[in-house]
């Protein structure tokens, strides 16, 4: 137990604890180490990943759900090698994204297969079909940013049905940074993910927006399951006409936010516009269900224009977070605020284990919050309601 120890003391702590030599009393040592024992167990992260039942599961993602391929798809599997296996223990890499790269309309291998920190790169007017036992099993490394597993960047028009993707967190590889989502979209227009189960990522599990200051115009996400994404179950930076519907995202937690879904622009040219998510259930996810930050979209001056955002949300239901939800809507105070709306409808929490709005930090934003129904009830049984005026 006191192996890793080390990384995890202080500078004087670790001063006095390598002092004692083989001289030392056995008395002294004994005490030293159950000191030492003590600290370690106060450090010891106080996160536990909780089980998520089936009979909840199988309301947002189900294996049995059927999209039927077209006729003319092609089955991935016959760009494999001779000899190929199907036990998920032989990196595809390059094989599949030859064959997502010639065809438009495929069909994955009905097996899992290894896809390394490559990734796998999806082209315009593509429809991709997960076959029932189909499986991405990410090797990574995650070595910062653009290390993602599915990557949809600056392309249009692109269906996925039925993935099944596993990240690299509990990999025991060196990963750095806090990237590396299951499916990233960005820059990208015409875009549907339905039925997907996605776990274990080393960053979010879901990414929509931009890393160029532009903006992912048009996408669904309907029926989807995150568990254990270790940043953000799902993070939107930028986004016009964005719709979430019916998504179970639990046990998120390693890296901050930790947010079940979390709404922050990076930079003042991103958009976000007719945002709308409904039916999400958030469970056991660190930090909270839900918070949007829009202080990229404020500053100081008179050169930038004000912001204007539509966000809309429904029927959201969280399970022992931390926190619930929060709203960062102008913390610097900046006099250039950002303009437009955002709707809240029918929230509600259980087992909230600190409390319900930790930061509402408003001052002279110009949003208007529009809200009904927002209530959550502490760990001690509580029923509180949530005030954002």
């Amino acid at each position: 137990m006191l192996r890793n120890l080390d990384k995890y003391l202080s500078f004087e702590y670790r001063k006095y604890f390598y002092k004692f030599n083989k001289k030392s009393s056995f008395f002294s040592v004994i005490i030293l180490i159950i000191s030492s024992i003590s600290l370690y167990s106060f450090i010891v992260p106080d996160f536990v990943v909780m089980k998520i039942n089936h009979s909840i599961t199988e309301k947002y993602y189900n294996t049995k759900d059927k999209f039927i391929p077209s006729k003319n798809a092609v089955s991935i599997t016959k760009y494999l090698p001779n000899g190929y296996v199907t036990d998920g223990s032989k990196d595809y890499t390059d094989f599949i994204q030859r064959g997502l790269n010639e065809n438009r309309n495929v069909i994955m291998p009905n097996f899992p297969v290894l896809i390394n920190g490559k990734g796998l790169k999806i082209t315009s007017n593509s429809k991709i079909y997960f076959a029932k036992k189909s499986q991405i099993i990410y090797t990574g490394p995650a070595m910062g940013k653009f290390w993602d597993i599915i990557i949809i960047d600056n392309v249009k028009n692109v269906q996925i049905f039925n993935a099944n993707i596993v990240g690299s967190r509990y990999r025991k590889i060196k990963q750095t940074g806090e990237w590396s989502a299951g499916i990233t979209i960005k820059d990208s227009e015409n875009i549907e993910i339905n039925n997907a189960k996605i776990t274990n990522t080393w960053g979010d599990g879901i990414f929509i927006g931009s890393e160029k200051g532009k903006t992912s115009k048009n996408v669904r996400v309907t029926n989807v399951w995150i568990d254990q994404a270790r940043r953000d179950g799902i993070s939107i930076t930028s986004a016009e006409n964005l719709v979430l519907n019916n998504i179970l995202i639990s046990n998120t937690h390693g890296t901050l936010p930790e947010m079940a879904i979390q709404i922050e622009p990076s930079l003042h040219t991103e958009e976000l516009k007719k945002i709308k998510i409904f039916n999400v259930h958030s469970v056991n996810n660190k930090t909270g269900a839900f918070t949007v930050n829009l202080q990229s979209f404020n500053h100081t001056g008179k050169k930038k224009v004000e912001k204007e955002i539509d966000i809309e949300a429904e029927n959201i239901t969280d399970e022992s977070s931390n926190y619930f939800i929060g709203f960062i809507l102008n913390t610097d105070k900046d006099n250039i605020t950002t303009t437009g709306s955002i709707k809240l409808k029918d929230f509600s929490g259980r087992n909230i284990k600190r409390t319900g709005l930790p930061t509402f930090e408003k001052y002279n934003s110009k949003v208007k919050i529009e809200y009904s129904n927002i209530k959550y009830t502490d760990r001690n049984g509580n029923l509180k309601n949530i005030d954002l005026k």
